[in-house]
């Protein structure tokens, strides 16, 4: 046994150093994988840092252009397209006042007025109820006027319903006659009774009749508005248009409507002395086109710009729909600066319905919500009660206003695609936008995940590595150098057996 011992003490002395030399060979290399493995870390952090900073300068650069629009004033339309084709992140931009009104874009300059009771003064004079020292002559008189006022008015709203009832069952001549005697005996229904002499007149092809009755309601009756809320100026340039449109156009008068008015010269002599004559100088007789009233699509064209402007100052649901139904009716200019200036006037009723559409699903709650929130430095918000919580909004305090805009978040996809081919990620991998905090099914996919910051609210990037991939660096440097030890070991062991059989023999 000791000579065995012996015989064994040269291969125990190469074998243990070789173990012990094999096992601190396996830690380095661990520990170079280590920090191999940390290197790759970081790269990927240092890209993905990268990558955020730029969509982060992005968002920057976008609401300091928009502050620095706001901030002049309530934008224009130019303005903000100039912005929005700088930014290509830029959705719908908005501007709030600190009531929570919506002052970009704006959607109409006119707010909703109060419905006023129309009461009949008694007297003309303010005090002269109280004047206790009046003679009795003169209350008297005073009384007198009264009544006859009342009994005038009275009769007004008969032949107001006797005018109404007779145009319903078609007996135009008598509806004529009496919308007439309405204009002849009230002055607050003489708008009306106006309207109604236009319809029947244009209903029996008397252009002169209808022309003057709108005109009248144009220029006389301009500032008050019907039941409604309609102004009489727009009913008036509507009917202008209508009439210039059927009677150039040779549009017959509708059958069926009683008998034709015939044309009466004294017509104007059964008219008040300041109705005599229209403001454009007709006389209210007979069936031919009046000069003065111009082309259609003139008139058209002209109707349709005072309503994208809001010059007629009429409530948004009027005028919704007037610019629509002018709209329909203007056929193509042939010049090109006419075709200009009408893509420019539907370029403004699209922008219109744009402010309609997100003034109301904005909302109430959702604007105080985002008067509420914004900061004097840029912020992402994210509310319930817009879109469905899924649109981000970038907002900044502008002491008296809250200005912002939508993220557009395929937009934002898209600079990030382009800042990932300017940084190569490792082979394998992809970066994306994720909302925050990552699902728990996607948290252990990720690599590494990196917020955006503030003004990008809960948006942030996150690296995934492909599904089935388990280790990040390559494993073959292992298995080879684990193989180099085995065999080492094996030489070892096979050559102690061997001295092991030549000391046995």
């Amino acid at each position: 046994m000791r000579r065995w011992l012996k015989a064994m003490l040269p291969a125990l002395a190469v074998l243990v150093p070789a173990l012990v030399l094999a096992f601190l060979g396996l830690r380095s290399y661990k520990a170079e994988q280590m920090l191999a493995e940390s290197r790759f870390e970081r790269s990927l952090r240092s890209i993905t840092d990268l990558m955020a900073a730029g969509l982060e300068e992005s968002a920057v650069a976008a609401i300091r252009d928009m502050v620095d629009m706001a901030r002049s004033g309530v934008p224009t339309d130019v303005r903000v397209k100039r912005v929005r084709s700088r930014h290509a992140i830029v959705g719908e931009v908005f501007i709030l006042g600190r009531q929570g009104h919506l002052l970009y874009p704006a959607i109409s300059k006119r707010h909703s007025l109060a419905r006023r009771k129309v009461v009949l003064p008694i007297v003309g004079s303010a005090s002269a109820a109280a004047d206790t020292a009046r003679s009795g002559a003169s209350l008297v008189r005073e009384v007198a006027f009264y009544h006859r006022r009342v009994k005038r008015e009275l009769e007004a709203r008969r032949f107001f319903g006797r005018a109404e009832l007779a145009e319903v069952s078609g007996r135009l001549r008598r509806a004529y006659g009496a919308y007439r005697a309405v204009v002849q005996r009230s002055a607050r229904l003489a708008p009306s009774a106006y309207l109604g002499m236009a319809r029947v007149a244009v209903a029996q092809g008397m252009w002169r009749e209808a022309a003057f009755a709108q005109s009248v309601l144009l220029h006389r009756y301009g500032t008050r508005r019907d039941w409604a809320g309609v102004p009489y100026a727009l009913i008036g340039r509507v009917g202008l248009f209508t009439v210039a449109e059927r009677c150039r156009g040779g549009a017959s008068p509708s059958a069926g409507g009683g008998r034709p008015i015939p044309p009466r010269s004294s017509m104007s002599s059964r008219l008040p002395s300041s109705a005599a004559h229209g403001p454009l100088g007709w006389a209210p007789s007979g069936r031919s086109c009046p000069k003065g009233l111009g082309d259609p699509q003139e008139l058209a064209m002209l109707l349709y710009t005072d309503l994208v402007h809001d010059r007629l100052r009429t409530e948004l649901h009027t005028r919704i729909y007037y610019l629509d139904w002018i709209r329909r009716r203007i056929r193509p200019p042939a010049s090109a600066e006419g075709r200009r200036r009408l893509a420019e006037l539907d370029a403004g009723v699209k922008l219109l319905r744009v402010g309609i559409h997100f003034a109301v699903e904005l909302g109430r709650s959702v604007a105080e919500s985002i008067l509420r929130q914004a900061g004097y430095r840029p912020r992402g918000l994210r509310l319930k009660g817009f879109r469905g919580g899924r649109a981000l909004l970038v907002v900044q305090s502008l002491g008296s206003k809250v200005g912002g805009f939508v993220l557009r978040r395929e937009r934002l996809e898209e600079s990030l695609r382009r800042l990932g081919s300017r940084r190569q990620l490792p082979e394998g991998y992809m970066v994306r936008l994720q909302r925050l905090p990552v699902p728990p099914g996607l948290r252990s996919r990720a690599r590494h995940v990196r917020p955006l910051g503030e003004v990008l609210g809960d948006l942030g990037l996150a690296i995934f590595r492909e599904s089935g991939r388990e280790s990040d660096l390559p494993t073959g440097g292992v298995a080879q150098y684990l193989g180099l030890v085995a065999g080492l070991v094996f030489v070892l062991v096979a050559g102690m057996l061997t001295m092991y059989r030549g000391v046995r023999q």
